[in-house]
């Protein structure tokens, strides 16, 4: 079977779930894993595929089709460039945490070797990129044994040094102080479960991404806290935020008397991240 046959089959088994734009990114990403070929070739379409290559692409569309994530059925996505290695008991890095990681680089990386520390790390994108970048000292904490395991999968692949901590900050204090702190935590109110795709729900761990509505906020409040302690002079806070909560997110800035702080809108124009100084 041609590509350009395969392709029929996958847009008409697929179409009913995802639009077109979607449909053309998940054919690529399947076809370039499983027949191991360039992206300028899946343009010719003129390549046959093996009846082995064909099995393992049609039992791709049946997860397709319940909408398992494309990065879980590989085990794997980009962020910057870099291959992440993923399982679904880790958070699937978004485009947003590259812009944060991105402002992190600019604003850090030629100053003189600092202490960075990424809270809430999941896969250990963000810490992986600094590492890969600068020459500081980074270490990465998240309080899921299952994230840390993979976090430190990425690290050895990519032949970086990051110091991997499995700690809960919420019930626990750091061990050292920082020069920047950095996080993307969980921020989604419970309350807008109802209003997420399927393939989040069902696929991704709920603990990475959601909130009690009571408390919104309680990953934000809890390392401004730990900030007062473990923060260097002169030092910086990067925080990923949720878009309808940065007024609320400056509220609680000031109430810990921190005075010099900038939010920065996203590529959707959204408030999104917010940089703090001491």
């Amino acid at each position: 079977m041609k590509l350009s046959d395969f392709k029929k089959i996958f847009y008409n088994n697929l179409s009913e779930y995802y639009p077109k734009r979607s449909l053309r990114f998940l054919y690529k990403i399947s076809i370039i894993n499983i027949c191991k070929i360039q992206e300028t070739e899946i343009l010719i379409n003129e390549r046959f595929i093996e009846k082995s290559e064909l099995s393992v692409l049609k039992r791709v569309i049946e997860k397709l089709r319940l909408q398992m994530p494309i990065e879980y059925i590989f085990k794997e996505t980009e962020f910057l460039g870099n291959k992440i290695l993923l399982n679904n008991k880790v958070f699937i890095p978004r485009p947003e945490t590259e812009e944060l990681t991105r402002w992190v680089l600019a604003e850090e990386s030629n100053k003189q070797k600092l202490n960075i520390i990424d809270l809430c790390s999941g896969s250990g994108c963000i810490a992986l990129s600094l590492a890969q970048k600068t020459n500081h000292q980074i270490s990465a904490v998240d309080k899921s044994q299952n994230a840390v395991k993979i976090a430190n999968k990425n690290f050895q692949y990519h032949n970086v040094k990051v110091k991997c901590i499995n700690q809960d900050i919420l019930r626990s204090e750091l061990k050292e102080k920082y020069d920047v702190m950095i996080s993307n935590p969980p921020y989604v109110p419970n309350s807008e479960e109802k209003n997420m795709k399927k393939n989040v729900l069902s696929y991704e761990p709920k603990s990475a991404i959601f909130v009690q509505d009571k408390h919104p906020l309680l990953f934000y409040d809890r390392i401004l806290y730990l900030s007062k302690k473990y923060l260097n002079k002169k030092g910086a806070i990067y925080f990923e935020i949720h878009q309808d909560f940065a007024n609320n997110i400056e509220k609680l800035i000031k109430s810990y008397n921190f005075k010099n702080y900038i939010f920065k809108k996203d590529f959707y124009n959204k408030y999104r991240m917010v940089k703090i100084k001491s």
